[in-house]
């Protein structure tokens, strides 16, 4: 189905007589009114709104085929502008610039009506006079309005110059409303014209005139009284006593009788104006930048012109006058005269100017740009993604203090039409680079707008960007920036969940507590407590668990279970675990680090040699242990047997000793876990900043004697495997009472440092 659709499509393309243009609506305003249907169209390689006129198949078609010539070779600035012709199934096409019928225009401004007729006046002037032919058609039908509110003269399907065998002779009079606007001399055809012929075109010019100002008989009250005296002469019964159109043309040129009037005037001042100096330019703009002007008139006659002559681009110290006139008065004006548009008709005269003057590197030129954001932030989405941002982030960066306020201030402006791409990515990297901004002001409203941008952000990029923006703000040498860091916190505190409002937001804020700064300081508890509250209303939601913590789990080697099958070897290895952990416990956890650290802890009492040493006794090594807490000790030779009564202390570390030697490292390894817990890694704000530029200097601000700043806690490193120094054997002098009581004091000690290490661990 889709390949028919598409071979009907190239067929369709194919058989099209315009194949560059697109032919629309038909404009039904314009039936019955000529030999012609009117339709809107579109020119498809630039987009320009064109009108095609389709002669009706059942019409004279040499009548058709002679307007096509005409329009071919006349070129005049008040005929229709053709852009293309065709002929095919028996119709003529003719494309021309987008215009639609005169109609009735009574009611309208006499100003514009008298600039109108005077332009058609030109155009009847050119035909006669410079073509030598005769129009023979002139009536409301055949005039047409621009887009900007331009008279053109059209219907020139009778044009030709008089001859027997001539169109107009042959013709002349036979078109709709033809009749009806024809001079009295051509009631019995139009081969009545004879010498006068361009009489007969004034005399219906001079119709058309006086129904436009809404009375023929040319009432003073409505018909303006410099044109009236002219007016009745072009009406004369007799040919020779009439006044000619180029009579009427005259009245427009300066010092005529209508070169006061301000479209006039504006038409004039822009006639020249980029080739005119940059003095005749300032001038002739009062003369086109007239409120009472149209807003049609501003945005197809005005604004194309003054933005074909502003410049934007520096080319040397010559180019430096015309960039400062650009500046200060052409962009100004174009972006003023844009305000009275619809959207189309900015779009299609306004935004083109705006986009070219994103292109500067003048510094002036940029300000009056941004000033007048308002008006730029009508550009489409496409726009603004391929060519506001990349001049908005280039000058963030701007060597000019107020060029990077006004583009923060553009920034903000533009967000609503920035892609999720930009938003979440490229403008935030730039707003970490303009964090760090020399200037004080532009901080706090960077931290402000980042702020403002939490609702447009992912969640993914909420989390991991703006604790760090926020506490970037809280350390900066100024209050204001840390106050509005404070607030930024307080903004987003809905936007942050449990863990992170618990072990990031509330730490980041505490130093604020004791800001030098009282302002700071009221806000940051006012901000402490509300997050309080919240981690609060957030916490009473999880589970309840009053069971007392799980037991350390002991790790027992398969070939050493044995091992505590006796009382004897139970105790044996008791003794050994507290006799090599004479060091305080507490000062064993806070220093160690890893297992490693743990089991180093040893008993230092120097070996004695025992007074009857037993002979070494063999005993098999034990074989390779697997235990993911504690990595046994290499193979070592077993130690000589202890005499009978006393403490026997092998070298290879016992059970007890590996087991006290994991539970230290694991709660070293919980300690220093929980040392880091709640600080804020403000450096993942600087992977936002790809940047070499330097942050904003930072200086302690809490309320009491500033202290150095603490070094970041050290992440805990992973344990490292420790071998378990062979334990040294014990005097065996003592008496066995000492033996008892030395036993009991160890089993003690052990007690409570079981008891301590159960206390911090729960």
């Amino acid at each position: 189905m889709e390949y028919f659709r598409s071979l009907s499509s190239a067929l369709g393309r194919a058989a099209s007589p315009l194949p560059g243009y697109t032919i629309g609506d038909q404009v039904h305003e314009f039936d019955g009114r000529s030999i012609w249907r009117l339709h809107d169209g579109v020119r498809k390689e630039d987009g320009v709104l064109v009108s095609v006129f389709i002669s009706e198949p059942r019409s004279p078609i040499e009548l058709a085929q002679n307007m096509a010539r005409n329009l071919r070779t006349l070129r005049h600035p008040s005929i229709l502008h053709v852009f293309d012709t065709a002929e095919s199934g028996g119709s003529v096409y003719i494309v021309v610039e987008r215009v639609k019928p005169l109609g009735s225009v009574a009611g309208a401004s006499p100003e514009w009506i008298g600039w109108g007729v005077c332009e058609v006046a030109s155009a009847v002037a050119f035909i006669n006079e410079q073509a030598g032919a005769v129009h023979a058609n002139i009536s409301p039908n055949s005039i047409f309005l621009t887009l900007g509110g331009e008279w053109r003269l059209g219907g020139l399907e009778t044009l030709s110059k008089p001859a027997p065998s001539s169109l107009v002779y042959r013709y002349g009079g036979t078109l709709p409303g033809a009749a009806e606007y024809a001079p009295p001399e051509t009631r019995g055809g139009w081969t009545g014209i004879g010498e006068h012929a361009s009489a007969a075109d004034s005399y219906s010019l001079a119709l058309v005139a006086a129904d436009s100002f809404g009375s023929r008989q040319l009432d003073p009250k409505r018909v303006p009284r410099a044109v009236l005296p002219m007016l009745k002469r072009m009406l004369s019964s007799q040919p020779a006593a009439r006044a000619l159109a180029a009579e009427l043309a005259g009245a427009a040129a300066p010092g005529g009788i209508l070169s006061g009037n301000m479209f006039i005037r504006a038409r004039e001042a822009l006639r020249d104006f980029c080739a005119a100096s940059d003095d005749d330019k300032e001038a002739a703009l009062g003369a086109a930048l007239v409120d009472a002007l149209p807003n049609e008139f501003s945005a197809y006659l005005v604004v194309p012109v003054l933005a074909q002559a502003l410049r934007v681009k520096y080319t040397g110290p010559e180019s430096v006058p015309a960039l400062d006139l650009s500046a200060r008065v052409l962009l100004p004006a174009i972006l003023g005269r844009a305000k009275g548009l619809d959207d189309a008709q900015w779009s299609a005269c306004v935004a083109p100017a705006v986009l070219q003057a994103f292109t500067t590197q003048f510094a002036p030129l940029k300000l009056a740009l941004l000033s007048h954001i308002d008006e730029i932030t009508r550009l489409d989405a496409r726009a603004v993604t391929a060519s506001v941002w990349p001049a908005l982030s280039a000058w963030l960066g701007d060597s000019v203090r107020d060029v990077r306020w006004a583009a923060l201030q553009g920034v903000k402006a533009f967000v609503p039409r920035f892609s999720e791409r930009t938003l979440n990515n490229e403008l935030l990297r730039q707003l970490a680079k303009t964090q760090s901004d020399a200037d004080a002001a532009l901080r706090k409203e960077t931290t402000v707008l980042i702020s403002e941008l939490t609702p447009r952000l992912t969640q993914t990029t909420r989390a991991s960007v703006l604790v760090p923006a926020f506490s970037r703000a809280l350390r900066d040498s100024v209050p204001s920036v840390r106050l509005a860091g404070v607030q930024a916190f307080r903004a987003a505190r809905a936007e942050f969940g449990l863990e992170t409002a618990a072990a990031k937001a509330l730490p980041a804020l505490a130093p604020s507590l004791i800001d030098r700064s009282a302002d700071v300081r009221d806000a940051a508890f006012a901000t402490f407590d509300e997050y309080v509250a919240h981690v609060r209303a957030q916490a009473s939601a999880l589970p309840s668990d009053t069971s007392e913590p799980p037991a350390v789990p002991l790790e027992v080697p398969r070939a050493l279970g044995s091992f505590w099958a006796t009382a004897s070897t139970a105790t044996s290895a008791l003794g050994d675990w507290a006799l090599g952990e004479d060091a305080d416990i507490n000062s064993g956890a806070a220093h160690a680090t890893n297992a490693g650290d743990a089991s180093a802890i040893r008993a230092s009492a120097p070996p004695q040699k025992p007074r009857n040493p037993p002979q070494p006794k063999p005993t098999p090594a034990a074989p390779r242990q697997e235990s993911t807490q504690v990595r046994m000790a290499p193979k070592a030779p077993n130690p000589p047997k202890a005499p009978a009564g006393g403490m026997a202390l092998g070298k290879r570390a016992p059970p007890g000793k590996q087991l006290a030697s994991t539970i230290l490292s694991q709660d070293a390894q919980k300690s220093s876990s929980l040392a880091v817990v709640g600080t804020v890694d403000d450096d993942a704000w600087g992977d936002w900043a790809d940047t070499d530029a330097a942050p904003a200097t930072h200086v302690p601000h809490t309320h009491a004697t500033p202290a150095a700043p603490a070094a970041p806690a050290p992440k805990p490193a992973p344990p490292k495997p420790a071998s378990v120094p062979a334990a040294q054997p014990a005097p065996s002098s003592a008496t066995a009472a000492e033996k008892k009581a030395e036993l009991e004091r160890l089993r003690e000690e052990r007690r409570a440092r079981k008891a301590q290490l159960r206390a911090r661990n729960t």
